[in-house]
């Protein structure tokens, strides 16, 4: 005998009852909501944490948790016997088995969940976004502004579409922030500034475009003179920038100062104003350390300015890129709060744009962090997460290079080491410049003994990001870099120069360790062991040799001497 199926209706009233059956009795408008949240996820599965923003956003924590129990436990009760068997889930998820329900109806039939009405500005704000999905528009494609994708209209959905999609925001939407540099203003009168200008923006531009954290308009778009003497709304107009770089080039002799304003482009609000001092001739020389000091003041406040409106709003009111920025900033913190609530982000990233590259490439990195920093409660399950994310991100653009490094870095660490160099391989061959695969590559090299490639290369990532926000784990990487080399005094000073920037990242506090004990100093190592035991209290040198990537090597072995000397238990 074949299994009951749940019925829901979405479009019109909510309703929900048996395929040729009765109707089901539910009547709470926050358990209809809960539902259809479930019914629309694209694999029927959403994390608790996401429904509790969605549905109690102005909830504290623990009571967040008690009224998402409540609901389900009502729900339980409604549907009886088959529940457990329709409904799953765990400690961190829920799902709605998509196999055990069917969706009927479609939006000719009434606006999406027609009159539910939820005092959450979490929910509400969904709501709106699906609601406008499947308003029709005049044409399918709208002709997109300088620099920015066209974006999709939905026509009228049949409702196989509707459950293959998953209500989802169409995954041409931006990702990461579009921003602008417009050439500088010249304030003299024979025209060197305008020209010097126009040239330093140019390479601000290059200089940014080399950050995945940012989608550059052209250089040439930029420069199109109506943006020189328009206004604010015209600028937006002409190239839908989110944010503007701008200002004015004075040059002094042989010097020049650069007075930047850095402005958010839907607001017109200044960000923030900072004047820079150069040298021509280092600019000419590419010597110039105003072009990464720009750029990277750029890049640090997009992801400080994410950071606060995610811990302070539900999730669904805000853009995409201001949740991409915040995840990546949550989760280099090294705090477990933090990094748990970048995972939330990301996730509602999927939700929003499940056949987007980065998205899920990102989430794959996350969960290989969760283990190497030792947070994860279960190895298998989420190295499967990792890898599973990692092939989604391949599958939606097979020649993306972030999302090819970082599938490197998944195979990496399930020891399939020559796919892992095989994929950074082809990233760099698809973007030279593109600074993760030559640090993972680099430290790929220093864990199969080949300590002179690990340097070159995580020189080279070094080099390539001056500007990267994350800059203490460059460090730390060409840390472990210069240990498969041997040369344990630049790798103590560039562990200490990361840990500068970040005291909780386990694996620097590892390599610091190391290179202290290899060096001879043996009670600092000892000191180095015992903060490392209190940021990994589980760690042990049996664990460390069984699960670390250089396990059967020279250097694996050789650190794992070392750290069991330092005072690490041997198990």
């Amino acid at each position: 005998m074949s299994q009951p199926l749940l019925r829901i209706r979405l479009f019109g009233p909510f309703a929900i009852g048996w395929v040729d059956g009765d109707d089901i009795d539910i009547r709470s408008a926050k358990q209809m909501a809960l539902i259809a949240l479930l019914a629309t996820a694209p694999d029927g599965k959403r994390t608790r944490s996401w429904l509790d923003d969605m549905l109690w956003s102005n909830t504290g924590g623990d009571a967040k948790r008690s009224n998402l129990r409540q609901a389900l436990s009502k729900v339980r009760r409604a549907i009886g016997p088959e529940y457990n068997s329709i409904f799953t889930g765990g400690y961190d998820s829920v799902r709605l088995m998509p196999d055990r329900m069917t969706l009927v109806g479609d939006p000719s039939d009434g606006e999406f969940l027609e009159g539910l009405d939820i005092p959450d500005e979490g929910f509400n704000a969904w709501l709106r976004e699906q609601r406008q999905a499947f308003e029709p528009a005049p044409s399918g494609v709208d002709e997109a502004p300088v620099g920015r994708p066209a974006q999709y209209h939905p026509q009228p959905t049949t409702f196989a579409t509707v459950r293959q999609t998953g209500f989802q925001v169409p995954p041409t939407v931006p990702i990461a922030p579009v921003v602008a540099v417009i050439p500088f203003t010249g304030v003299d009168e024979d025209g060197v500034g305008q020209n010097m200008g126009d040239a330093v923006a140019q390479v601000i531009t290059g200089a940014l475009s080399r950050s995945p954290l940012v989608h550059m308009i052209s250089h040439l778009s930029s420069r199109d003179l109506r943006l020189r003497t328009a206004g604010l709304s015209e600028v937006r107009a002409l190239i839908n920038a989110d944010y503007l770089v701008s200002g004015q080039m004075r040059v002094l002799g042989e010097g020049y100062r650069l007075d930047v304003d850095f402005i958010d482009a839907s607001t017109g609000f200044q960000r923030w104003s900072q004047a820079y001092h150069g040298r021509r001739a280092d600019f000419f020389a590419g010597q110039d350390e105003v072009i990464s000091a720009v750029s990277g003041d750029v890049v640090r406040a997009l992801l400080a300015d994410a950071i606060n409106p995610v811990a302070t709003r539900p999730l669904p009111t805000l853009q995409c890129h201001t949740l991409l920025m915040a995840a990546i900033a949550l989760m280099h913190k090294q705090q477990l709060g933090s990094f748990a609530r970048a995972r939330t982000c990301l996730e509602e990233l999927v939700h929003r744009a499940p056949s987007h590259s980065i998205v899920h490439a990102w989430l794959a990195k996350w969960y290989v962090l969760s283990i190497n920093q030792g947070w994860s409660s279960d190895l298998e399950s989420d190295a499967a997460t990792a890898r599973e994310h990692a092939r989604r991100a391949l599958q939606a653009n097979p020649a993306c290079s972030l999302s090819l490094a970082i599938d490197g870095l998944v195979h990496h660490y399930a020891y399939k080491i020559d796919h892992a160099f095989a994929q950074y391989e082809e990233a760099l061959a698809l973007d030279p410049n593109n600074a993760l695969a030559w640090l993972l590559k680099g430290i790929l090299h220093a864990f199969i003994d080949e300590g002179d490639l690990a340097v070159l290369n995580t020189e080279k990532a070094r080099a390539l990001s001056p500007l990267d926000p994350q800059r203490y784990y460059y460090d730390s990487l060409a840390a472990t870099a210069h240990l498969a080399n041997r040369d344990y005094e630049t790798a103590l000073s560039l562990a200490d120069q990361s840990l500068t920037a970040n005291r909780r990242h386990t694996s620097t506090l590892r390599v610091r360790t190391i290179a202290l004990q290899m060096l001879g100093r043996e009670d600092e190592a000892r000191e180095a062991a015992t903060e490392l035991l209190a940021r990994e209290p589980n760690l042990t040198v049996e664990a460390y040799t069984r699960t670390h990537p250089a396990k059967d090597y020279r250097t694996g072995k050789d650190w794992a001497r070392a750290l069991k000397h330092a005072g690490v238990p041997t198990d």
